[in-house]
């Protein structure tokens, strides 16, 4: 391969590695070369942050003329990239008790890595502060969370999660009421992602079926099933007559659907209607 082709080559792999983005952090008040490319050969200062400023929004003309000064060239259809400073504050005690949230939720959860930014400078933290974090944060891989001290004073802090989790999906359209099994659901390790409600992670050793129609592919959430009913409205059940020592076994038809310990209605052959308790698959007693 010729020379000049090779390093063309090469060229165009690290100005690909560099792709321009919308947005950047720094963690000092200078803004470097080295924030947008952080092995460029010479570092050079791109501008600095003003006293009490913390962002700064520049065009890509003016970052493209300034690059153009030091024989760089920039090509981007951005038009204008933010800097932000991150604000000098520890945040372990707010990251760790997201994560512990997290896991409490998800205990097979496999965190790569998390993140927790202050959504606005912060110098310093309160001295003294409650994590508060909303139910449909944990939803979420991308979210706010807020501390709150105790004179109320709110401060508001987003994060990023990278994590995997197992989670049940449906292999094909599941009906009201049909037991979920290894033969219409599979298990999956995917990426955390927005959830529209809690899935479930497994279904092994539970006993559920759906609670309304799950369609073929669809992540199944907690909202979508129910534990499986021993007895079905219709369907014949065995009852037992517990009386006097002795006990009497006859044929019913259940008049409402249950799950193990519910009360039901029951119908006798004869006709007359009797309550008991379901106690099996399509067995009940006499209460």
């Amino acid at each position: 391969m010729p020379k000049y082709i090779f390093l063309l080559i090469i060229s165009l792999n690290i100005l690909h590695a560099y792709t321009l983005k919308r947005n950047y952090t720094t963690n000092t008040n200078i803004i470097y070369a080295s924030n947008i490319m952080p092995y460029i050969k010479h570092n050079f200062i791109i501008t600095r942050y003003n006293t009490g400023q913390h962002k700064i929004m520049l065009s890509l003309y003016k970052l493209k003329n300034i690059f153009h000064k030091h024989g760089y060239k920039l090509s981007s259809h951005i038009a204008y990239v933010t800097f932000t400073q991150e604000s000098p504050i520890d945040m372990s005690k707010i990251t760790q008790k997201l994560r512990m949230s997290f896991l409490q939720k998800y205990p097979n959860l496999d965190i790569i890595s998390l993140k927790v930014m202050p959504m606005s400078y912060m110098s310093r933290l309160p001295d003294s502060y409650t994590v508060t974090i909303p139910n449909y944060a944990l939803l979420n891989n991308y979210s706010t969370i807020y501390i709150i001290t105790p004179r109320h004073r709110e401060f508001f802090f987003n994060f990023i999660l990278k994590a995997k989790i197992n989670i049940v999906v449906a292999t094909k359209k599941i009906k009201r009421h049909v037991k979920l099994t290894a033969f219409n659901t599979k298990e999956k390790f995917v990426n955390f992602k927005n959830f529209h409600g809690m899935p479930i992670v497994s279904i092994s050793n539970h006993q559920y079926q759906s609670k309304f129609t799950i369609q073929s592919g669809q992540i199944i959430l907690k909202r979508n099933i129910q534990p499986l009913s021993l007895v079905r409205r219709g369907h014949n059940v065995t009852a037992t007559l517990n009386q006097g020592g002795i006990s009497i076994i006859f044929s019913a038809k259940a008049l409402q659907s249950g799950r193990k310990g519910d009360t039901i209605n029951i119908v006798r052959n004869d006709g007359k209607e009797l309550k008991a308790v379901i106690i099996g698959p399509n067995m009940v007693e006499i209460q």
